[in-house]
């Protein structure tokens, strides 16, 4: 049985953590699922996700932080897809990540930032919503 990965990123615009998610696709065994949801913006990275047989889904979220509205849609494609690992792309999609973990605890959590340029404060937003995950444990 293929092993279900839902990739979690802002969107597929041309970008670092975009080309890597594609070449992290495109590059794995059969013996893995790719499902990839974006907040908006499937554009430029689609075709080639599409090509190489993988899911792209558009969350249609917008705004500056839309943490709250795409985690309560990636909730319900967590409950259709049931991944066996989420894995979150750049800070806006590791908050998501964090939000969705609260109600799927069992389901492995892999986050990542990009940048080493990130100034400190945004370092400890991120951590934040660890801390308050673990306080409801």
């Amino acid at each position: 049985m293929k092993k279900r990965i839902l990739h979690v990123i802002p969107s597929l615009a041309a970008g670092g953590a975009e080309r890597q998610l594609v070449n992290l696709v495109n590059h794995t065994t059969a013996e893995f699922s790719h499902f990839i949801c974006v907040f908006n913006n499937a554009g430029f990275f689609a075709p080639t996700i599409h090509a190489s047989g993988h899911k792209v889904c558009e969350l249609g979220v917008l705004g500056k932080h839309p943490w709250f509205s795409a985690a309560s849609k990636l909730h319900s494609i967590i409950n259709n897809y049931k991944p066996d690992i989420i894995k979150t792309w750049l800070y806006d999609a590791n908050i998501v990540g964090r939000l969705v973990q609260i109600f799927n605890p069992k389901i492995p959590l892999i986050t990542t930032l990009h940048s080493s340029d990130y100034e400190p404060e945004t370092i400890r937003a991120a951590n934040w919503s660890l801390f308050k995950i673990e306080g409801l444990r």
